[in-house]
């Protein structure tokens, strides 16, 4: 997860193009926080899609 200003964004998977993993920008909107987890109050809008836990600010 990554906070853009006020915004929290996750990288929700998409797809796969050969050896590549295809991403997409979510915002999510956070609940509660402790030490290392974050509460996505939200979670309709990843489904029961894969996301993208370590590394997302590098890729934003």
């Amino acid at each position: 997860m990554v906070q853009q200003g006020e915004r929290y964004l996750v990288l929700v998977k998409t797809g796969e193009k050969g050896d590549n993993l295809l991403f997409r920008k979510t915002e999510v909107k956070t609940g509660r926080k402790e030490e290392k987890r974050v509460e996505i109050r939200d979670p309709e809008v990843i489904g029961n899609r894969e996301v993208l836990a370590n590394g997302a600010y590098f890729l934003l």
